[in-house]
């Protein structure tokens, strides 16, 4: 694999990352907890849609070569965008069952999106036996060559940038119109070297189009990261260790020993941090929002735990708009989740 990296698609992760790691250096009772978040997708399905027909609707694949990389916009293999889509909703077990339907609907070589009418919808939906359909319209592809300053490095990086841009329209029986319409866009950056070629880019921008698909369509996982403090006693090293293993609720007992056992406003500061991460990890929300209240308050201005706070306030601010959307999409499921 040839490529750098993928942009980054979260700013407010990585510099949470870059900032973490520079107070790490000089406060290190100050640790990073990570691990996967599940997030809401973008849109919403009535829990009686159980399964799903992913079709092609898209025009062939723009002919490539390899040996050779094409400057400027390419349709994209929507073939394989379709199957790899198919492929990431049915691990997802969101729906009960997803056909894929990747035989091309046309044979034109117009680009533009054509809109499936409503008695192809009825009648695929009928052969297909599926509740809804997903129907990918277009993967566009565009290549062009850029210059990226990395950190360490001190001349610029030559690399190639690709912006993959898939349409897909969401369609159910018996409607005139599609239910939603999903155009995303993402970018890949590519090393330049002789071995790059078109199909190569084609291949990889198809893959990708899926997942930024199944993001809007499904809930995902998401690495994510959370600051902790491990230092200031044995109730909070203990509840540290605790946390680290997965056990939320030893973890707070503990953080809650130590925010009672002391009369030291910064201690009781950094339990009271640490008690409010417990109870997100076991879905306490509002609590939570109410423990980092109270470090907040008895935080000194300025300081690295104030500065903690903040990245912490964003982060549950983050999550409370998230939770109410992910528990209606996730109750198909009931608490089985």
């Amino acid at each position: 694999m040839k490529r750098v990296r993928t942009l980054f698609r979260n700013v407010s992760a990585l510099v949470l990352c870059l900032w973490a790691g520079g107070v790490l250096v000089s406060c290190g009772s100050l640790q990073q907890y990570s691990y996967d978040e599940l997030k809401p997708a973008k849109v919403s399905f009535p829990t009686e849609i159980r399964t799903v027909a992913v079709v092609n609707n898209a025009v062939p694949a723009t002919a490539v070569q390899w040996g050779r990389v094409t400057a400027g916009t390419l349709q994209g293999d929507a073939r394989l965008t379709t199957e790899s889509l198919a492929e990431v909703l049915a691990d997802t077990k969101y729906f009960q069952q997803v056909v894929i339907c990747d035989s091309a609907f046309r044979a034109d070589a117009d680009p533009s999106v054509r809109l499936l009418e409503p008695v192809a919808v009825d009648r695929l939906a009928a052969d297909l036996q599926v509740d809804m359909l997903l129907s990918v319209d277009q993967v566009e592809v565009a290549n062009e060559r850029k210059s990226y300053l990395l950190p360490g490095i001190p001349v610029p990086v030559e690399a190639l940038q690709t912006k993959v841009t898939p349409v897909l329209h969401v369609y159910l029986p018996g409607r005139d119109t599609p239910l939603y319409r999903v155009v995303q866009t993402d970018s890949l950056d590519w090393e330049l070297n002789p071995a790059l070629s078109d199909p190569e880019i084609i291949e990889e921008a198809a893959h990708a189009s899926a997942l930024l698909l199944s993001r809007v369509l499904v809930p995902y996982w998401e690495p994510a990261t959370r600051l902790y403090f491990d230092g200031g006693g044995v109730e909070m090293r203990d509840g540290a260790v605790y946390a680290r293993e997965g056990d939320w609720a030893r973890a707070k007992e503990l953080w809650t020993a130590a925010y009672q056992g002391t009369r030291s406003k910064g201690k009781q500061a950094k339990a009271a941090f640490n008690i409010a991460l417990a109870c997100e990890m076991t879905g306490a929300v509002e609590e939570a929002d109410e423990w980092l209240g109270k470090s907040i308050r008895l935080a000194e201005k300025g300081s690295v735990l104030a500065q903690a706070c903040a990245v912490y306030a964003a982060q549950l601010q983050a999550r409370r708009v998230d939770l109410p959307l992910l528990n209606a999409q996730m109750s198909r499921f009931g608490d089985n989740f």
